[in-house]
């Protein structure tokens, strides 16, 4: 059911429905202040269907998103399950950004089938992982940052370098250039201050170990 709200309005000396006369006006701009007129605010719903359980509509009504032709990438379980054991909520809605959000602990992705590559996807997550590493409960890194600013260009060097840790690890190396390019363009957003890259690098290789010592722990334990 869909609500449309709307106004009549009538006039107080006649009782007539005068809703066209007014809204004319107040289309063309006009006083509507010499009218004694009386509002009346009402309610009109309307049933509406998926466009799935209707037949006969125009064809461009029945295609197919974009989405709906995309291909399924293949999974890293191995991958994957170094973030779950982060326990940080993982949202996967059809969007074209991903980001954490610090407040309620909640890594934001695209859909995994939106990516080009499995290396692709993963070395988002693991960015993102990265940032989630900085919550009060784990590393505890300032995350509220003013876009752009030094602190959250810091923060972004942290969790670049961190997914490069990480995927090398897991054996991903083709999207290296990738990994430099954006280090490079937050460099020169400070402009090119070369003590930001040496603390991000320790910062990272923290964050790393962070989301990899789950792993570890599980090898030692073997």
């Amino acid at each position: 059911m869909v609500v449309y709200t709307s106004t009549l309005y009538i006039d107080e000396e006649t009782g007539q429905n005068i809703t066209r006369k007014v809204e004319e006006l107040i289309r063309k701009k006009q006083s509507i202040d010499h009218l004694n007129i009386k509002k009346i605010g009402y309610l009109k719903d309307y049933k509406v269907f998926n466009v799935n359980c209707v037949e006969g509509l125009p064809a461009e009504f029945y295609e197919q998103s974009e989405l709906d032709n995309l291909i399924e990438i293949e999974r890293d379980e191995r991958a994957e399950k170094l973030v779950h054991n982060l326990e940080v909520n993982i949202c996967y809605e059809a969007q074209n950004e991903a980001y954490y959000r610090p407040s309620d602990d909640t890594i934001f992705m695209p859909l995994p089938k939106q990516f080009v590559s499995k290396e692709a996807f993963l070395s988002v997550l693991m960015h993102e992982a990265s940032h989630s590493t900085g919550h009060p409960s784990r590393l505890n890194r300032p995350l509220n940052n003013v876009f752009a600013s030094p602190a959250y260009g810091f923060e972004e060097l942290i969790s670049e370098l961190s997914s490069a840790f990480i995927m090398a690890y897991l054996g991903y190396e083709s999207r290296i250039t990738d990994n430099v390019a954006y280090i490079e363009s937050w460099l020169q957003a400070m402009k090119n201050d070369k003590k930001f890259i040496v603390s991000a690098a320790s910062q990272a290789q923290k964050a790393a170990d962070y989301i990899l010592q789950s792993e570890n722990a599980n090898e030692v334990a073997a």
